[in-house]
């Protein structure tokens, strides 16, 4: 399966050691506190990124999928 764009939303802001570890993605600042997990990832890395913010203990948010054009073909909260 080849590489999808996801967006990963979590509750708080990452600090430089949580940061690190999602290496490869853009992380971003987003509304109130919480921040986005953006990048291209096939379903391994996905599950992978998944299994770090539940070892960090952090809030996961949600989870978008994006199409080319930008739109969200998949959203879960």
């Amino acid at each position: 399966m080849k590489p999808v764009r996801y967006v990963i939303t979590v509750e708080g802001r990452l600090g430089t050691a949580a940061r690190a570890a999602f290496g490869g993605m853009t992380i971003t600042a987003t509304e109130g506190s919480r921040t986005s997990l953006e990048g291209e990832l096939d379903q391994s890395a996905l599950f992978g990124i998944l299994l770090k913010v539940q070892s960090l203990a952090l809030e996961l948010v949600g989870v978008r999928r994006v199409d080319r054009e930008g739109a969200s073909t998949l959203a879960v909260v």
